[in-house]
């Protein structure tokens, strides 16, 4: 699990929306149920997909400048 491109046979982009937040940048942390947080990244963009997962069944959820937690979703 990491940032970046994903070169395994199960890669599960986490897609990421930003609604109701102010212009400007944002710090996205992904975080997964079996290995906490594994990646952080900054953006300005209302939509990105920059972290992805590689375990199938695993949970996972971002959560935006540290006080916004998303839906946790299965992969």
């Amino acid at each position: 699990m990491t940032s970046g491109q994903c070169n395994l046979r199960h890669c599960y982009y986490l897609a990421v929306q930003l609604a109701g937040f102010a212009d400007g940048s944002h710090q996205v942390q992904c975080w997964s149920a079996r290995d906490g947080l594994f990646s952080t990244y900054a953006t300005s963009a209302t939509t990105s997909a920059v972290c992805f997962d590689s375990r199938v069944r695993d949970s996972a959820w971002v959560v935006v400048d540290g006080t916004t937690r998303s839906n946790t979703i299965t992969l």
